[in-house]
């Protein structure tokens, strides 16, 4: 695999992987020696941590979908992929709060992800939590960052 394929790599985990839940694909995509920092979900050093990230995530948020927004390939090869983390409102959660945004959240990022043979190595993620709906856009604040965004 090329390095321009590269960044379809690492596309496919965001739209595949996180968006449609094939938690096996990530066998093909991943090092079995990944490494992950997340100032969310903290460091993690095995492809097998992330798999269970994973799975527990679409789990508690069932409905989420993934937009690649952008992506770029520097000249040392690493991806920066900006991506956006759409999750709908669940219902039946008692949601009578005005600042609950009735058309759900969305979560952006930027990842940067090292890739060597193919495969997702190492990869440094950084969200911005935003609100999804048209009437409540303000950001939330660093104090109420939560996610699932309904914790």
């Amino acid at each position: 695999m090329g390095v321009q394929d590269d960044t379809v790599v690492v596309r496919r985990f965001w739209e595949e992987v996180v968006g449609k839940n094939d938690i096996e694909l990530m066998d093909e995509l991943f090092s079995d020696n990944f490494k992950l920092h997340d100032l969310v979900y903290k460091e993690r050093r095995r492809l097998q941590d992330l798999k269970g990230l994973v799975r527990d995530t679409k789990n508690a948020i069932p409905g989420i979908n993934v937009e690649v927004v952008d992506q770029q390939l520097d000249v040392d090869g690493r991806v920066f992929t900006h991506f956006t983390v759409h999750v709908p409102r669940p219902e039946g959660r008692g949601y009578a709060d005005a600042n609950t945004p009735s058309d759900g959240w969305a979560y952006t990022g930027l990842s940067i992800s090292r890739l060597y043979g193919g495969e997702i190595h190492e990869s440094w993620v950084i969200w911005e939590a935003i609100r999804a709906s048209k009437e409540l856009s303000e950001p939330f604040g660093a104090g109420n960052w939560r996610w699932p965004p309904w914790r």
